[in-house]
Parts: structure tokens; sequence; C-alpha cells
């Protein structure tokens, strides 16, 4: 890990202001889910609900159990939740290179209003790079689609298969961050990947060697 740091780190230092300055101004903006995108909520939910995530696999169904499962809990177990989830470092260190090349970064989470706060903290705590994050209640995000199209492009990077066939239309691409339970015919037109390695090298202009995210070892 800590080479890929250093190597990331070379090829941000070799970037002057003034290029991040134009590069920003012709790349989309990254619209960033946060749960079994940036972090891993799901194995999170599971241990926490002492669920076997291995023997069976976890299915889409039995996920979405899960989903309702946190539903139901009260804010404080849910704050210590997000407390012990660990963020993908692939995340973390993809992040900073794509905003630091010029990519606009807004974090964008269904955890609910009363959440945000504590959202914000655990983003400080593993060193996420943004420019803006926001939550709000399930399905508030689909309200916020039309801000975006060929005059305000955007990406949307999530796990749900649903938002990101949604999502798509001019101006609007949709990267789906797969898992074994994902069900990718629900989405049979968005790209699908299994690592922000495979993330960072989808996005348009960052397919430079110096700038490609190698494999965290």
């Amino acid at each position: 890990m800590a080479a890929l740091g250093n190597m990331l780190d070379t090829a941000v230092s070799a970037l002057d202001p003034v290029t991040v300055m134009m590069s920003a101004l012709s790349k989309p903006t990254l619209l960033v889910d946060i749960d079994d995108t940036i972090a891993y909520w799901t194995y999170a939910m599971a241990q926490r609900m002492m669920v076997n995530t291995q023997d069976p696999p976890l299915t889409s169904a039995s996920q979405n159990n899960l989903g309702d499962e946190w539903d139901t809990l009260l804010i404080g177990d849910k704050v210590t939740i997000i407390s012990a989830m660990v963020a993908d470092p692939q995340a973390v260190f993809g992040l900073r290179t794509l905003r630091e090349i010029g990519f606009p970064i807004v974090i964008w989470s269904d955890r609910g209003l009363l959440l945000q706060d504590y959202t914000a903290a655990w983003a400080r705590v593993w060193g996420l790079t943004y420019d803006r994050l926001q939550t709000g209640d399930y399905g508030w995000k689909r309200t916020q689609f039309d801000q975006f199209g060929p005059s305000n492009p955007a990406i949307l990077i999530d796990d749900k298969e649903d938002l990101c066939a949604a999502f798509k239309g001019p101006g609007r691409n949709a990267i789906l961050r797969r898992w074994p339970w994902t069900n990718t015919n629900a989405c049979p037109d968005v790209r699908a990947v299994d690592s922000w390695v495979e993330i960072v090298r989808a996005l348009p202009g960052v397919v430079a060697p110096d700038l490609e995210l190698q494999e965290a070892t």
C-alpha cells in the first residue's frame, strides 16, 4: 500500500495548478456513493447481524434483507456501525488522485440527513477527498438527476443496479461497483467493475500509464 501511495504522489506532483484548473473545466462531476462503493457496508452489517457471508454466499435477496435490518436500527446503533466501517484503501487513493487531476467529486449517500455529520466525521477519519458531501433519505438521489445533463455532465459511481440504470442518459453515465450478490442483469447497459482500479481506468481521460492505479499489495 505504501508503494501505491508513493506512485500516486509522484503522478500528482507533476501536475501544475493551471493544468488542474483547466482540466476540471472539461471533466464530468463524479457522484460517488459511500456504502458498498467506498466503504464495506454489507460486510459491516453482516458482522453486526452475525450473518455468514461465505457459506452460503450472500445473494441479492439476502443482501436486501440487511438493508431492511438497517432501517429498523436506532440512530445510535447506526452511528456505531458507521464509526467501525472500513473504507476501501483503493477508493481513498483513487478519490484523492481523481480530485487532484481535476475531477469534481460529490460524495452522495442515502443514509439520511440525521447521519450527515457522522458521515462527514467518518470521511475525515479515512481521509476522503471530495468537494461536497450530501446525504438524504432513501430515494432522494433520484430527485437530483435532472440537474445533470449535456451542459452539466456527471458520472454516477454506485453499487445500486436500478439507480445506475435510471441515471444513464444524455450527459449522464454510470459505473456499477459489482459485488458477488450484484444482479448485473438489472442494468445490462451499465459498465460493472469489481474494484476501484477498474473504476479509475473506466473514467474518461485517465488512461495515461503514470496515472493508472496498480493493484494494492
